[in-house]
Parts: C-alpha cells; structure tokens; sequence
C-alpha cells in the first residue's frame, strides 16, 4: 500500500509560541521535497491536508503556510482550503505581472493572507507588490547580512509582518529577532515534522458516479445515499468537512456534513481526487471494506429499530460502524484516525469506552461479527430488540452490501 505523506514545518512568533505551520510537499523515500511539478505538488499537499489527515490532525488550532507558483493561481484546489486560516506563499520565480497582482488581490479578498517567499534583497520588492501581500518571508541563507535592517524596515514601512526563514543557530536567532523580525521558522526551533499513514483510495467507480450525480442537481437524500456507499469516501468528507468549518459543531450528520462543504465544493473534491486515485482495490475486492460497510449499515438498521424516532441516532450509529473500523484499513490508531475526522464526543466515547446506545449497538455488531465482547447480552436488552428481528437485520445489511459492491 501507499503511504500519504505530509511535511510541516512549525512556525514561531517572538515569545516563541507555536503560531502556523508551513505544510510542505513529501514523496516516498524522500526525507525533503522531490518534484519536478509545483502544481501538482500544492494539489498533493492541500488534498492531504484536508481529505487524508484533516485539518484537526495537521494543523489543530494553527493557521496553515501553502506554496503556490503562477499556475496554482485559480485551481480547484485552492478553493477547498478555509481563507481565514490560510497564507500562500508566493513562490520566488513567480513574476508579478498585472495578472498576478490581481489575482493576490482576489486572493486577499476573500480572506488569505499572501506572503512572498526567499525575499533576500528590499530591491527586489517593488513598492506595489508590498501593497499586496501580508507577510513577507526573509531568506536568510540567501540575504546579505548588510541588507537585513533595510530589508525589515521596508516590510514593516508597507505594513507587512517579517518572518524569518532557515533560523539554524541561537545567534541567528537573537540577531534577526534584534532587527525586528516577527515570525521564525527554521532547525534552531524544529525540523520539518513527517506525517505518515496508508492512503486508501475511494473508489474511481464511486467517484465518477458522484461526479455524475452532482452535474444533475440530487437532492440531499440521493446525496447522502450515494456518499454512504462508499466508507472511504464518507471518512473523506467527515475530514473535509472538519476542515471546512473547525469552528463548527462536531456532531454532524452525514447529511449536515453536505451542506456544510457544499455541493460545488464536494464535487471539487471528487474531481480532484480522482486524479490522486492510485490503484488501491475497489470494495467489491476488498473484504476488510465490504466488513466496515456492512457493519454500519446493520448499526443504522439496529437504531431505526430500537429508535425509530431518532434520526440523528441512526446516522451517528452508521459513522460509529465506518469509524470503528477505518483505522485497520488505514493501519493507524484509533484516537489519531478520531482526531482526524472531528468525531463527536458520543461517537468517540462509543468507539473507545463502548458507552451509550452507540456503544451498545457496537458491542452487538461485534457479536454477530464473531468477535469477543463481554456486554452484549446487557446492550441487547437495553436496545429491546429481539435477537431473531438482530439476526434478520444483520443479514439483510450484509447481504445488501455485498450486492451492491
């Protein structure tokens, strides 16, 4: 299997707290960024943020550091990052034509912040390009010692916050931070940190039919119906739906999940990672996803029995069945796969204290899966369902989801 890599770098304000996170590009067996396509670089690195380990689990309550060059300007994929918690760096090859200039402009209204990357010299900042950007990001293995003081208080005449980059010394460190520098990111406070774990793909099947459904304007419903078909694609949307709205609540309904990323946006996404599919097994092949459908499927058929009037409960209890196994498909742990996704607390405490109607209904799932539990006997009889009306409901999930795969 491949693995989904992911560099940061942490970034420090002048008490050295923790403020941002520069996310950088890895490829397997790289320790730094190999690539020959920048664009394609930015894409892998958003889509990983955002869809494989989720922004809660990349960059918690930090702001995110992006790089960009000219042709970034305007993808797809920049829309699925939040402005409000994201600067993109200009890369130091990209001309500031008017083309640019406007776009940074756009980019600005909408809420990013720009900064412009490896700055050595205040020369080679022209006055209107200050006037568009946030931050601009000093080199200082590339800047002349002598230009620093200029440097500096050209940026912070334009109003611009300073950060200076490949700090690897404490002298260097006391030296820029003297000179008025705000922001510090290099080896004197951490190396780029690797985040690893398996990449599991959704299906291109799934993915075109989404694809497809989206072009038509579905409702909701057939929305919802056809993301739950797939539990690689329903973990992808819970992430991105995390990400697309951190501030928001964390118990979200599949449903809510939808409306939340939006219709434009959830085929943004399916676009884009269909072009990331790298040949991992579809469901209809892959036993261990045909066992974590099915197991969500038979808990939402259990609390629509137990519940009927609860439709919240029967969604919760569908997302419990795909999370309690999702962290065995992606060979990662449990806390850190619930970390990713922004479980709700219910969810959470069901998966891993087995409390609560969510808790109870997986204890009985892992019954008629023949796995080990010591509360199943208890969870039946505070569900009052009976166990011939259990059988029939886990036949018919196990059956359903086998047919359709």
């Amino acid at each position: 299997m491949l693995n989904a890599l992911l560099g940061r770098q942490p970034i420090v304000n002048r008490a050295g707290a923790l403020v941002a996170y520069e996310l950088l590009f890895r490829s397997a067996g790289a320790d730094a960024a190999v690539f020959a396509d920048g664009h394609a670089a930015t894409e892998q690195v958003i889509l990983n943020a955002v869809v494989e380990f989720g922004l809660a689990g990349t960059l918690g309550s930090h702001r995110g550091f992006v790089n960009i060059g000219r042709t970034s300007f305007g993808s797809d994929s920049l829309l699925l990052l939040e402005p409000a918690r994201f600067t993109l760096e200009i890369l130091e090859d990209v001309v500031f034509d008017a083309e640019v200039e406007a776009e940074c402009a756009r980019l600005r209204r909408t809420g990013f912040q720009i900064a412009l990357d490896d700055v050595i010299a205040a020369d080679c900042i022209p006055r209107r390009v200050l006037d568009l950007v946030d931050i601009v990001k000093i080199d200082l293995r590339g800047a002349a010692e002598s230009e620093l003081p200029r440097l500096i208080a050209r940026a912070h005449a334009a109003g611009c916050v300073v950060l200076a980059e490949k700090v690897e010394t404490p002298e260097e460190y006391r030296r820029i931070r003297d000179l008025g520098a705000d922001l510090f990111q290099g080896y004197f406070f951490a190396r780029p940190e690797l985040l690893r774990q398996i990449r599991v793909s959704t299906s291109r099947t799934a993915l075109l039919k989404l694809n497809s459904m989206l072009a038509s304007e579905p409702s909701l419903e057939d929305m919802q119906t056809e993301v739950k078909r797939n539990p690689v694609l329903l973990a992808q949307l819970m992430k991105f739906a995390g990400s697309a709205g951190a501030a928001g609540r964390s118990d979200l309904t599949v449903s809510e999940a939808i409306a939340r990323v939006g219709t434009r946006q959830l085929g943004r996404l399916a676009q884009l990672l269909l072009f990331a599919i790298d040949g991992q097994r579809q469901l209809a092949d892959n036993p261990l996803l045909q066992l974590v459908h099915a197991r969500a499927r038979f808990m939402e058929l259990m609390a629509s029995e137990a519940w009927p009037d609860d439709r919240a409960l029967a969604d919760a209890a569908f997302q419990t069945g795909i999370f309690s196994l999702m962290h065995v498909v992606t060979k990662q742990p449990r806390e850190e796969l619930l970390e990713q996704i922004g479980a709700s607390p219910r969810i959470r405490s069901a998966i891993l204290d087995a409390e609560g109607h969510l808790g109870d209904l997986l204890s009985i799932a892992e019954v008629m899966e023949g796995f080990d539990t010591d509360v199943s006997g208890e969870a039946l009889s505070r569900c009052g369902v009976p166990f011939n009306r259990v059988t029939a409901l886990f036949s018919s999930a196990t059956t359903g989801v086998i047919s359709s795969a």
